[in-house]
């Protein structure tokens, strides 16, 4: 990792550079002011960044050369080992959960500060100011793992903060046992994953209790596309926290809701469509608010507008073969 002619770190990983860019600012005072993006994928970018702060700050060989071994040292002693998040990596709903609880918990919080015989209590996500918006699987663990280092490096107790992350996997193996799987419900379908994402929504947000709790209703950012509303959908399932008398009827009443939905659809398939289906309900009513009129005048309008469309063809058509 070191060049040991040219004096200078030479790393691939983001995790290493993180580390270094914080125990350069941690053990020179003079370069607190430089400006360093923890989680910028540029590695060789942030390597030239650490490299010029030893050369400004450490411009003697030896001395340069003693930092850079003492801080490879700390690096290895004070960083948990990629092998400590496999267990969230391959899987996209444990990360999802963890995420969660993480943002916006404050028992799962607590936890932490009782695990490093902290008396004060601490928000640990929000003091990092990691971003509370992830909109992939991809960016939820990389803002974990920076949380877990950040942990170590600011307390200093890597033992005690890796006893906490395997309590974590303990409780979501114990957890994962009794987890809601729809059958129904797969993240190839994107009208299925965005209609079940919302209608489970709004029936948290009918159960919202009177007091703030972020878990309940759960306080998720809104999916990006159908595939991340499979995943938010069952993270709201995750961390929703209420008896699991009421998540069990919200479930049934939303299993009870798809049939009913899918029976709808195929009778009105049945009947050579004589009927709307939902979503074109929901866009009639959308053109009816917009023209401020009423069913019967909107759909004649569009009709209209269709047969005046194909007129114009035809018209265009015949002219073309007339004068050719």
């Amino acid at each position: 990792m070191v060049d040991s002619s040219r004096l200078n770190i030479r790393t691939s990983d983001i995790r290493a550079c993180r580390f270094f860019f914080k125990y350069i600012q941690n053990n020179i005072p003079q370069s607190r002011h430089l400006v360093f993006d923890d989680n910028n994928p540029d590695t060789p970018l942030s390597c030239r960044i650490i490299n010029d702060a030893l050369e400004i700050y450490l411009p003697d060989s030896q001395t340069r050369q003693t930092f850079i071994r003492g801080m490879e040292l700390a690096l290895s002693t004070t960083i948990l080992a990629d092998k400590n998040f496999v267990w969230l990596e391959s899987d996209t709903r444990a990360t999802f959960w963890m995420w969660g609880r993480l943002c916006l918990d404050e028992k799962c919080n607590q936890s932490i500060n009782k695990e490093l015989s902290n008396n004060v209590y601490t928000f640990w996500y929000r003091d990092f100011k990691l971003p509370d918006t992830p909109s992939s699987h991809h960016e939820r663990f990389t803002y974990i793992v920076a949380f877990i280092d950040y942990l170590c490096m600011n307390t200093a107790n890597t033992p005690a903060i890796r006893c906490w992350l395997t309590a974590n996997l303990n409780l979501w193996r114990k957890h994962a046992i009794n987890l809601n799987r729809l059958k129904w419900l797969n993240p190839d379908d994107s009208d299925n994953c965005i209609w079940a994402y919302r209608s489970l929504k709004k029936y948290q947000q009918d159960y919202h209790t009177e007091e703030s709790n972020p878990l309940n209703p759960v306080t998720l950012p809104s999916p990006v596309n159908s595939e991340e509303a499979f995943h938010t959908f069952y993270a709201l399932l995750d961390l929703w926290e209420i008896g699991n008398d009421t998540q069990t009827k919200a479930i049934a009443k939303l299993n009870k809701a798809f049939y009913q939905k899918t029976f709808r659809q195929k009778q009105a398939a049945r009947k050579g469509r004589e009927e709307l289906s939902d979503e074109h309900v929901k866009h009639l009513a959308f053109l009816v608010n917009y023209y401020r009129s009423d069913k019967i005048s909107v759909i004649e309008m569009l009709i209209d507008d269709r047969v005046r469309g194909i007129n114009a063809k035809i018209e265009a058509k015949q002219i073309r073969q007339r004068y050719p």
